[in-house]
């Protein structure tokens, strides 16, 4: 686990942390190590730790062996803490999913109504959980502050970099997963230096 800010652009040590969970697979060959390649699943809201868990040995493979497989559970998913979670347990979640059916859109009858007050419902429901109170007190809480505005593609991208330079190492090599509905799983991957 790797403890860093909630929100970058406040000063240093002032405001709550977001606990990111990590799980590596170590290369092969330690004595030849080339890096650290950080893998996440997409979805959005997959984790890291669970695809090296279940694919790390195969991800390791297909890279040449090489490279240590670094897995993390972004901001709000998996294992990291704060958990972006709007219902207070997985039984209240699956009633909300029970309850709306699995009727299809349909624009000559009320299901599209129906649909969009169940997303607006659901939009206030997360906004009251993960929305914060408007106060950003120096010691106040990841709840109080907010966490879900604080779990954006450039707090991610930035929680990336400090794991690149806790690693020791210059640049950030990424290999990421993109999945969706009818989709089969594409990669790409990407490195950059940090700073």
């Amino acid at each position: 686990r790797l403890i860093l800010p909630l929100d970058y652009l406040s000063a240093p040590g002032h405001g709550p942390n977001v606990t990111i969970a990590m799980r590596m697979l170590l290369a092969e060959d330690q004595a030849n190590v080339r890096g650290t390649i950080l893998v996440n699943p997409g979805g959005p809201g997959g984790a890291g730790t669970e695809l090296v868990k279940g694919r790390g040995k195969e991800i390791r493979r297909v890279t040449g062996g090489s490279f240590n497989i670094l897995g993390f559970d972004p901001r709000g998913t998996g294992a990291s803490t704060p958990s972006a979670q709007c219902f207070d347990s997985a039984s209240q979640f699956k009633i909300w999913g029970l309850q709306a059916g699995y009727q299809g859109l349909n624009l000559s009858d009320d299901s599209v109504p129906f649909t969009r007050a169940r997303e607006l419902a659901l939009a206030a429901k997360c906004k009251e959980v993960l929305g914060g109170i408007g106060k950003e007190y120096a010691n106040g809480t990841a709840e109080e502050w907010g966490a879900a505005r604080f779990m954006s593609t450039a707090s991610v991208a930035t929680d990336m970099l400090q794991i690149t330079e806790k690693l020791g190492e210059e640049k950030l090599k990424y290999w990421g997963f993109v999945s969706g509905p009818c989709q089969l799983m594409r990669s790409f991957s990407l490195t950059v230096r940090p700073g």
